[in-house]
């Protein structure tokens, strides 16, 4: 099911807007604030279960993250 959001569902198009509130990601999908906020739970859990099985740990993740703001992120030169 689909909103009347802007028909663009595409996590890239999105993450190009920048952040958007629960209420904001529920338009887009077509579902509740509530729903938006469960889906994102849900996924949460399931990627720190996948990440647990590849023996990837918090400060694996702490240090890829600052190494990749240290380089100015993705819009770096």
């Amino acid at each position: 099911m689909r909103g009347e959001g802007s028909g663009e569902t595409c996590a890239l198009d999105l993450a190009a807007w920048g952040g958007m509130s629960f209420t904001e990601i529920g338009f887009v999908l077509g579902v509740s604030k509530q729903r938006a906020e469960q889906i994102e739970r849900v996924a949460l859990r399931r990627m720190r279960g996948r990440l647990q099985l590849l023996g990837v740990t918090r400060a694996d993740i702490v240090h890829a993250v600052g190494w990749f703001e240290a380089d100015g992120g993705e819009d770096a030169a």
